[in-house]
Parts: structure tokens; C-alpha cells; sequence
């Protein structure tokens, strides 16, 4: 493990032991820091030589430097040194921050403000790069070239300040609630309906997503398990040419939120909701929760969710939420096991996704066979696999009939009305 410097070292000790303290249950308030700072020759008295040469190789003008002599002993992630920079018009600050999770430090550009007309732009960025990416920085830089933050936006992010006017020429009344770009960042959104927007996001890992969601708050940085009922598609936007697919992704939203999701069968949508209620049957309520228990309190039978799914903004592709307009109407999983000194354990996946069979729904179990305390090296695990193709009620049938027939041959009585 590489050593830190001694600057950097401090910052991590104080850090781990204010860790320590919390798992403790030390709630002690943080004191407000108290760092003295002193201004002094940054050419020989700088504490990070990259930085200095990324200010020296960016030509940045250096009209003020401070550094951190001491800080207080609560302070995770104490400055240590700030140079006040211009460029053409524009002034900005770069902190250098110590950080126990990256040796090097942060090198934060913070305050970028207009130095003719005094107007400061919410922005942040590393200029190493290991907090934002380098397409944030290489956006800085470029930026520093315009005379504001309008024309740099019009000129870089035109194709998204143009769909609320190409989404009025087809047709749709749209009302902009604050929507604009503060350098890199868009800010607010599109309204369609009370229940209907269009958002603009720069994620984590500096791309950028349309999304069309029935939640003004929605977030494509979080997975927005906190907004109940709410929903989102995700839009590759890159160009005007893409209004079609926004527009398409806008009409298989509202049949989505109109309920017509699902196998259409003699006029009902069946879909995971009806999977759910077997299921639910079969576990029983929470009153009934020690139903499959011995008198041990040994778990005879688990019904197994799998993880939650947390890719909504990190990896959209692989995400399992419905999404019309890619042609997925459900995907359902879950895993049934039977403890005892062979663990019995079935995975079951069963969905309609358009990409996969356009008229069937797709119904796999595999059924997995290992001893209680786990696979050990060497030990064989035994796995069957059926998959059935079929109407979502020709599905449903089979996977019941698995189900109580799993539980006949594990010797284990079935909830009375499952």
C-alpha cells in the first residue's frame, strides 16, 4: 500500500478516529473548523506539485494563494491550500482538499463567477479528475473561452435547449419550469401534465439522460426508492434526429401509466401483480409468518426476493423496471427453498419482454440441489432447468402446479387457501 505524505496522513488518522468514535455511538457535535491560514508564495511553497503544474499547464492566473497551517482536529477533510485564479473574464477558486479515500487529494474548482458583471454559476469540478471525470474538466476549460454562460450553453448543449420548441411543433403544450444549463449542469424541467415531465440530468459519471417520468422530483443519480408510485424512462438523447424516439418514449409512458401493460389476455392485463398475489398466498400474512417454522423456529420454507435492483442512472440496459417502449412489460423473480439437510431451491424468473418472444411469455425455474451449510470445494451442485413458453395463464398454471408440487415432495403441508 502506497504511503501517504504527512499532510495526507494526519487527515486520514483524524478521520478513521472520528469513524471509530461514531460507531461508538459518540453523536459529540463537530466543532466548527477553526483552520488558520496564512497567504503565501505558491511558485515555492505549494503542497501538491501536480497541482501546481495543471495551473501552470492551463495558463490559469494566479491573483491570490493561501495554505492551511492547521485545522481542526473534527475536520475530515481539511483545505489545504486555495489559489484565487482568473482567466479571460472568469474567476474561480481551486481548493486543495485532503481526502482519505484519494492520496492525492481534490483539487475543487469552486465559485466560478463572471469577473465583468459579478454573476456566480453553481459548479463544482476536480480538476485531477478523480472526483468528476475528465469530460467535466475538458467542459471548464472550454468554458473559460466564452463571454458567458449563455452563449456556451447555446453553442454546446443547443440540441437539449431545443425540445421544449421541437415537442411544441408536434403537438405537445409544454410549460418550462426554470429549464436551462448553469455551465454543465441543466436545471429544471418540462411539464407535459400535472403527472408528466421530461427532464434533462448529467449523471455521476458525466453522461447525460432525458428522462420521462411522472415525478418532477425524480433523480437519475439516486435510485428514488423514497418516491412511491414514481417512474421514469430513460431516452438516449444525442441529437435534434432523436425528438422521434422521445416522442415514442412519451406515448408508451402515458399507455404505461394508463395501466394496458402486460400480456393481454380475453381483455385483462396480466402482468408481475398477479404473480405477486400467489405468491402472497402461499407466504401467508404476517400474522401467519411462523406458519413454515418447526418447533425450533427453523425457517422450513423461504420465499427468497432478489436483490434490489439499483442500476436505475448507473446501467439502464441491464435494468428489469417496465419499460414499453423497449417492449418489456414484466420481469418477476423470485427464489422458493426448502431448509433442511438438502437445501431444495428454486429460481424463478418469468416475464413478456418483446425483445425476447413477441407473443409469449417466458417462464425458467431452475431448481438447485446443496447441503445445508453450503457447497463445499469440490461438492457437485445440482442444477435442473425448465423454461415454458405460453400464454401469461398457461404460465401461471405451470408455475403453480411446481410450486405445490415442491411442496408435496418436501413433505410440507401448504398454507390452507393458497
Amino acid at each position: 500500500m502506497r504511503e501517504l505524505e504527512p499532510i495526507f496522513q494526519k487527515a486520514v488518522e483524524v478521520k478513521r478516529i472520528n469513524d471509530r468514535a461514531e460507531k461508538k455511538g459518540d453523536n459529540h457535535k463537530k466543532k466548527t473548523n477553526t483552520a488558520a491560514t496564512v497567504k503565501g508564495d505558491y511558485h515555492t511553497e505549494h503542497m501538491s506539485k501536480e497541482l501546481y503544474t495543471l495551473i501552470n499547464r492551463y495558463n490559469f492566473h494566479v491573483t491570490s494563494y493561501t495554505k492551511t497551517l492547521e485545522w481542526d482536529e473534527h475536520d475530515c477533510d481539511p483545505i489545504l491550500e486555495v489559489y484565487q485564479c482568473s482567466y479571460n473574464n472568469w474567476l474561480f477558486d481551486i481548493e486543495h482538499i485532503a481526502d482519505y479515500e484519494i492520496p492525492e487529494g481534490i483539487y475543487a474548482v469552486r465559485r466560478l463567477r463572471n469577473g465583468e458583471t459579478g454573476e456566480e454559476l453553481e459548479f463544482y469540478c476536480d480538476l485531477g479528475c478523480r472526483n468528476t471525470g475528465e469530460r467535466c474538466r475538458e467542459d471548464f476549460l472550454s468554458f473559460l473561452h466564452y463571454e458567458s454562460n449563455e452563449s456556451f450553453t447555446r453553442d454546446i448543449y443547443r440540441h437539449y435547449l431545443q425540445i421544449p420548441v421541437l415537442l411544441r411543433n408536434n403537438g405537445y403544450g409544454i410549460e418550462e419550469k426554470g429549464f436551462h444549463f448553469s455551465l454543465n449542469r441543466p436545471k429544471g424541467y418540462l411539464k407535459l401534465s400535472d403527472r408528466l415531465f421530461v427532464k434533462v440530468y448529467r449523471e455521476w459519471h458525466d453522461e447525460f439522460q432525458v428522462v420521462v417520468t411522472n415525478d418532477s422530483r425524480w433523480n437519475v443519480n439516486s435510485n428514488n426508492y423514497n418516491l412511491r408510485d414514481s417512474m421514469a424512462y430513460y431516452v438516449s438523447y444525442k441529437s435534434d434526429t432523436d425528438i422521434l424516439s422521445l416522442i415514442e418514449n412519451i406515448e408508451a409512458f402515458k399507455q404505461h401509466k394508463e395501466g394496458k401493460r402486460g400480456f393481454l389476455e380475453d381483455g385483462v392485463y396480466y402482468n408481475e401483480t398477479h404473480i405477486k398475489g400467489f405468491f402472497k398466498e402461499i407466504r401467508g400474512q404476517r400474522t401467519d409468518e411462523d406458519y413454515y417454522r418447526d418447533e425450533w423456529n427453523h425457517r422450513l420454507v423461504e420465499l427468497v426476493n432478489p436483490p434490489r435492483h439499483y442500476s436505475r442512472g448507473h446501467n439502464e440496459e441491464r435494468c428489469t423496471y417496465p419499460n414499453l417502449y423497449k417492449g418489456l412489460h414484466f420481469h418477476y423473480e423470485k427464489s422458493l427453498v426448502f431448509n433442511g439437510p438438502t437445501v431444495n431451491r428454486s429460481d424463478i424468473t418469468f416475464c413478456y419482454d418483446l425483445r425476447k418472444d413477441k407473443k409469449r411469455c417466458i417462464l425458467v425455474i431452475k431448481n438447485r440441489l446443496y447441503p445445508e451449510d453450503g457447497l463445499r470445494h469440490g461438492d457437485q451442485e445440482e442444477v435442473i432447468q425448465y423454461e415454458h413458453r405460453g400464454s401469461f395463464t398457461e404460465c401461471m398454471r405451470v408455475l403453480k402446479q411446481y410450486v405445490l408440487r415442491m411442496f408435496e415432495i418436501n413433505e410440507i403441508p401448504v398454507k390452507e387457501g393458497a
